[in-house]
């Protein structure tokens, strides 16, 4: 018996999963092979979905639970760190999100490059930026041949961490983040508008609102979305790239690739002084739209 693993949770700022190429990112699928095992795996997912509602105390007893039953469960340890990292108990995340990784780790890709992105916006939250930066090291290295823009984004944030300016949670921008991550993308859009200003000026609300909008094949209104984020971006070329590459996989999705070709010549030529081999590939995927 297996069960696909939905338990991905990212509480904090934007958006992970919209910067990888594939428009449907697999996610893991895990054999269960006791009945402990799958209680584990359900309580897992209930603890996911109090996160999702703004209930960190409710999901930390939910996925302590889950760990007890399995400990072996990554997923479990994973909504742990999540539940540790709304709670503001940071040291208490960082080491749960390093026992995720370590429990994924040659079993399921995608559970351990969303634990080391836990860990670095974990440290990032509270502008402990020198060990943020090199979570955000890891989690580049680890998705640079599989993910390159994911990769991207992930220096992107390095560079912008604050020690002196810890980011402040925004609640309404969690729930988008969330939204986004779990693929309830109507949610995620509702949660948009209540995001505050403060957040709302820095281009990730409208760049995960892509994605969600994306996500609901409403995609006249992802490209829009996608370049109004990339105006907030004027001023930052590693954002501005990740979200220039999302609207033309939008574009590539729905095989208009007239202008999906015209969005990858635009990422190819603002990366290609940084990163040759990124542009490279955009320009090989170009190639190969409609083909």
């Amino acid at each position: 018996m297996s069960i696909r693993s939905t338990t991905v949770v990212a509480l904090g700022s934007a958006a992970l999963l919209a910067a990888c190429a594939p428009s449907n990112p697999k996610i893991g699928t895990t054999e269960i092979t006791s009945s402990r095992m799958l209680t584990s795996y359900r309580e897992s997912e209930a603890a996911a979905a109090d996160l999702a509602r703004g209930r960190p105390t409710e999901a930390l007893a939910r996925a302590e639970h889950a760990t007890l039953l399995a400990p072996q469960n990554g997923w479990a340890r994973y909504a742990r760190a999540a539940a540790l990292r709304g709670l503001g108990r940071t040291d208490a995340a960082v080491a749960e999100f390093r026992a995720a990784e370590a429990r994924f780790e040659n079993v399921d890709r995608h559970g351990q490059a969303i634990s080391i992105y836990g860990r670095a916006r974990a440290l990032d939250d509270v502008g402990r930026c020198d060990e943020a930066k090199m979570a955000y090291d890891d989690f580049a290295r680890f998705m640079s041949l599989s993910d390159p823009a994911a990769a991207a984004m992930a220096r992107a944030y390095a560079n912008e961490c604050r020690p002196v300016e810890p980011v402040a949670s925004d609640p309404a921008m969690t729930e988008l983040v969330t939204g986004v991550m779990t693929r309830n993308y109507a949610g995620a859009l509702e949660a948009s508008e209540r995001v505050g200003e403060s957040a709302r000026g820095s281009g990730w609300v409208d760049y995960n609102r892509a994605v969600a909008l994306a996500g609901l094949d409403r995609i006249d209104e992802a490209v829009a979305a996608y370049r109004a984020a990339e105006g907030r971006f004027a001023a930052e070329p590693s954002a501005k790239a990740v979200a220039i590459y999302g609207r033309a996989r939008a574009l590539d999705g729905e095989r208009r690739c007239v202008e999906a070709k015209k969005a990858y010549a635009e990422y190819a030529e603002l990366v290609r002084g940084a990163s040759p081999d990124d542009a490279a590939m955009a320009e090989k995927i170009a190639r190969a739209c409609g083909q």
